[in-house]
């Protein structure tokens, strides 16, 4: 599956390969902008997560669609690029 990602000043295209499916885990991997990411995305009681296993990044995602990073961008901000992160909810936000 292939996504654009537009965030207003700039867009690009995010290829999406759905690994596994299960119940509340879904694993992923997605190629944005010459950048290749396993994602594992998963649903608990108070909302989403997901995890980059490769990097040790994992992340609750609070709120609506569009601040479900608010409480944790600024630890995010640490390993990862905007665009990264732009990459990641828009996928993120196709699926869930």
């Amino acid at each position: 599956m292939d996504l654009i990602c537009d965030i207003g000043y700039a867009s690009w295209e995010v290829e999406v390969d759905i690994i596994n499916v299960e119940d509340s885990l879904c694993e992923v991997r997605i190629l944005a902008l010459g950048k290749d990411y396993h994602l594992l995305i998963g649903k608990h009681e108070y909302g989403l997560f997901f995890c980059i296993p490769d990097r040790g990044i994992c992340c609750n995602l609070l709120g609506s669609k569009s601040d479900r990073l608010l409480n944790d961008r600024e630890i995010i901000n640490e390993y990862l690029q905007e665009y990264e992160i732009e990459s990641i909810l828009c996928v993120i936000n196709e699926l869930f």
